[in-house]
């Protein structure tokens, strides 16, 4: 199999290209208010308008996203008309993102907008970063060239030299901004950067997700019998008990039918009683030899046959009562009305009709949330040890979470995602939960004794993965490749790669390269 391309670890590009990245961001950011698209939705939608056809996994990778958050902003553009989900023909389980007319209209009026940003970006790149581009720049197509020889195959070839294209074109643009006069290098000038220590502590280990709030139960209220509604007897949005009336369908004939079924019983009764008395008299007779066998079994079968008929008239005279009672529609469980979706005075037709009115149990309720198929042994040995502990935190709500339990573990992976769906049970006695409501959920699976923690702004990124700015003794830069193991509350663990104690760089990283003299504006 031919070798695949990586790119060293101590590579300056990747530096850069973390801080350009942040700069598209806030140009983007700003251009885009008119258009109601955050960074990360204009983005995702240009690869989607470059690849359209391609599944959320494939998309999670070209952005290097995890699928939670691919799927979320997915989901956002679908919302907003701009994406559909398609079924692939050849595989019925593969999803296929695809641009609507309308999306592909506003990628083709964004697409300036991108090319924009990135050439205001280079522009104003100083000399040193054009320094730390072009050798960059150089190393990387030289381990390409390195790669493309070395590669059997003529597809890795053609892939490497594509991209060496592609840098090689980028050199031009850093060269035009040398020319307009960008800033000087700076020399022995100091960065001036804000800077805190790495700490030692117990962090929970926690997965977050945002999570949707669910009803515990669900009920449809829908007529069992059809007729005209002469009351409704609740307000929308009320609370109600198990059994509080609901609503009253006009009674009038099914009380009709009712006297009707019992007089047609009261009648068969005392057919039955009479057919009974000449049974018993044939019998007696038919024992003295008066009476024939055949007129014997004709009246004991007429006996029969009319206490037949007082049965099914019972049947009826009970199926009437059934359908009266069906005339006064009261709540099956204890919970929360919604829209009054039919009025007083309506035809309402049983069954087939729609619901009259929705009823929401919302003590507890349920707060749904996918995480990525990677946690699921972690996740299934944890609950295997005792019960799990999650949080719910309301957005723009300063109050503490909501804390619950997980109760429910998928039985399969949804593989257009790669994620498996949890829920968690949650007491809402003070309503602060409401269906629908989107949350951010913390599954807690246990405690990570003495693990490093930093500030999660110190936290970069580059092609060789996440890294942070460490500043030595003698007030210099260094780069640090760092593991990340979670963040939460604007802090973020690291496994490995730091040292209790260590300064790091918070603020300022955008004008840092190695070796950069630093000076500390405060901590």
């Amino acid at each position: 199999m031919p070798r695949q391309y990586q790119s060293p670890p101590d590579e300056p590009i990747g530096l850069l290209v973390a801080a350009t990245r942040r700069r598209i961001k806030q140009a983007v950011g700003l251009r885009l208010r008119s258009h109601r698209l955050s960074p990360q939705q204009f983005w995702v939608l240009t690869v989607i308008s470059e690849h359209e056809g391609r599944s959320l996994r494939e998309l999670a990778g070209w952005q290097r996203l995890d699928e939670p958050t691919a799927s979320r902003v997915v989901g956002n553009l679908t919302r907003q008309g701009l994406v559909r989900v398609d079924v692939d023909r050849g595989d019925r389980r593969r999803r296929s993102l695809v641009l609507t007319p309308k999306g592909r209209a506003l990628a083709r009026r964004l697409r300036p907008i991108a090319l924009a940003v990135r050439a205001a970006i280079v522009a104003r790149l100083s000399t040193a970063e054009v320094r730390v581009l072009r050798a960059g720049l150089r190393k990387v197509i030289a381990n390409m060239e390195r790669f493309a020889q070395g590669s059997r195959g003529g597809a890795a070839r053609m892939a490497s030299g594509t991209r060496v294209a592609l840098l090689a074109a980028l050199l031009v643009v850093p060269g035009a901004a040398c020319r307009r006069g960008a800033a000087a290098p700076p020399g022995a000038a100091s960065v001036p950067v804000v800077v805190a220590a790495a700490v030692r502590r117990d962090v929970p280990v926690q997965i977050q997700a945002i999570g949707t709030v669910e009803p515990y139960l669900t009920v449809s209220i829908r007529p069992q019998v059809g007729g005209v509604v002469t009351a409704v007897h609740f307000a929308e949005g009320a609370d109600v008990k198990a059994g509080d009336p609901l609503f009253t369908i006009e009674p009038r004939p099914y009380e009709t039918a009712l006297r009707q079924a019992e007089s047609l019983l009261a009648r068969d009764e005392a057919n039955a009683r009479n057919a009974r008395a000449e049974a018993v008299r044939a019998e007696k007779l038919f024992g003295e030899g008066v009476l024939s066998s055949e007129q014997h079994e004709q009246l004991r079968s007429t006996a029969e046959a009319s206490e037949a008929a007082a049965r099914a008239d019972r049947a009826a005279v009970d199926k009437a009562r059934i359908d009266l009672g069906y005339c006064s529609i009261r709540s099956p469980i204890d919970g929360r009305t919604g829209t009054v979706l039919v009025h007083q005075g309506n035809l309402v037709k049983a069954i087939e009709g729609g619901p009259l009115v929705v009823i929401n149990r919302m003590d507890p309720v349920y707060v749904s949330f996918a995480v990525p198929e990677q946690r699921l042994a972690e996740i299934k040995g944890a609950r295997a040890a005792g019960r799990l502990v999650a949080e719910a935190q309301m957005p723009s709500e300063p109050s503490p979470p909501a804390r619950g339990e997980l109760s429910f573990l998928d039985n399969a992976v949804d593989r257009g995602t790669g994620t498996i769906r949890l829920k968690a049970t949650f007491p809402n006695r003070d309503r602060r939960l409401w269906p629908g409501q989107f949350v951010t959920t913390r599954l807690t699976l246990g405690t990570r004794e003495g693990a490093i923690v930093v500030p999660s702004q110190a936290i970069q990124s580059g092609q060789s993965g996440t890294f942070v700015f460490v500043v030595k003794p003698d007030l210099t830069a260094e780069v640090r490749p760092v593991s990340v193991a979670g963040d939460r509350d604007g802090e973020t663990t690291v496994e490995k790669g730091l040292q209790p104690d260590e300064r790091i760089v918070i603020d300022g990283q955008l004008r840092l390269v190695p070796g950069a003299k630093v000076e500390v504006k405060g901590s």
